[in-house]
């Protein structure tokens, strides 16, 4: 991707991208238009189908939850925009939604923790309870 484009010429590849929808093509833009933070969370905060669960699983998406950062005495909870785009696609493919929860690293972020819950309470209990076991596992373990 050619760095000398400016932001604005850059959200509108990526709205292409969202437009077209997850193909082999729209991911590998992706890759080079999400290093920009803005555009990353403009990007999870705009797509709405669970079709593209799979290829962002499969392009690395989903693997590395932020921390809780201390920094002196401030203690900051960065959101993640993959957890939060679960939770909001969680009824629509709730059995891949939470395969992807439960493959999820552990983490001491408790805004993950709650997309992890939001997500579980839109889909069935046979399915949610597996979330719920996670996450009670990691309250025990934070304890």
């Amino acid at each position: 991707m050619n760095n000398t484009l400016t932001f604005f010429e850059k959200l509108d590849i990526l709205d292409q991208v969202i437009k077209q929808g997850p193909t082999h093509e729209a991911i590998n833009k992706l890759l080079n238009l999400l290093n920009d933070k803005m555009l990353y969370r403009y990007f999870f905060e705009t797509i709405d189908t669970p079709l593209w669960i799979k290829p962002l699983k499969e392009a690395g998406f989903f693997s590395n939850p932020p921390e809780k950062i201390k920094k002196n005495d401030f203690v900051e909870f960065p959101s993640w925009p993959e957890s939060q785009f679960l939770a909001r696609v969680a009824s629509k493919a709730p059995e891949e939604v939470c395969k992807i929860i439960l493959k999820i690293p552990d983490t001491n972020n408790p805004r993950v923790h709650e997309d992890f819950i939001e997500a579980a309470l839109n889909i069935p209990p046979d399915l949610s309870v597996q979330i719920f076991e996670k996450e009670k596992k990691m309250d025990k373990e934070a304890a």
